[in-house]
């Protein structure tokens, strides 16, 4: 289906390549100077830029994932128009909404909590980041710790005032093999918990809203 939506909205591309193999992700891209990106009529030239790409000639179908600050993605087939080795060019015209739970919305952040578990940590708190948070879990970034699939703890928010049962389900590293963090759920969450981590969301939703429109004022 066509949909309108706005370039400055967009904060990242995903890139598959046809088979839907995940190729990389990245913030760097530009497209043609228009307020609206996708219309009911026309296309839109975008250039993605990635040190990730596969060998590409001019004809190749990828498939782009574009996701905004709040979220939404979108996703849509091009056809390459022109490439090099680190970027490829592309006319994008229709693209389909992407039908995703509101569970796994996830917002980037860097909120400062503490783990602790009998078995990891002999009972004493450790500290720890959160890089993302949806409702259904964390990427967490814990130097003092290596922690492994199935691994389980308390990870405490807001100075104790959210305290949540969590599970590590994955070790997640960039396309060079270090380190990012770690993909973590959350376990036995009440409704009063999963209102307060819905909250604080909003709250980074809020924060981030702010800081694109500064952005706006200074240009």
């Amino acid at each position: 289906m066509n949909v309108m939506i706005s370039k400055d909205d967009v904060v990242k591309i995903e890139i598959y390549d046809l088979q839907s193999h995940h190729i990389g992700t990245t913030k760097a891209f530009s497209f043609t100077d228009v307020k609206i990106l996708f219309k009911s009529t026309g296309t839109v030239n975008v250039k993605v830029m990635s040190s990730s790409l596969p060998a590409l000639k001019k004809g190749d179908v990828m498939i782009l994932v574009f996701e905004y600050f709040n979220g939404n993605r979108y996703k849509t087939p091009v056809i390459v128009d022109d490439c090099d080795k680190s970027y490829f060019t592309a006319k994008v015209d229709e693209v389909e909404e992407l039908e995703e739970r509101r569970r796994y919305f996830k917002m980037p952040c860097n909120e400062a909590i503490y783990i602790y578990s009998e078995r990891l940590t002999m009972g004493d708190v450790v500290p720890a980041t959160v890089l993302n948070i949806n409702l259904g879990g964390i990427l967490l970034k814990c130097e003092e710790l290596n922690l492994n699939p199935g691994d389980k703890f308390h990870a405490s928010f807001f100075k104790g005032r959210l305290d949540l049962v969590t599970k590590v389900l994955r070790i997640q590293k960039d396309i060079e093999g270090n380190l990012v963090g770690y993909g973590c759920q959350f376990e036995r969450v009440t409704e009063e918990q999963e209102e307060q981590i819905s909250r604080f969301i909003m709250h980074l939703q809020v924060l981030e809203r702010e800081r694109r429109m500064a952005l706006e004022d200074d240009d």
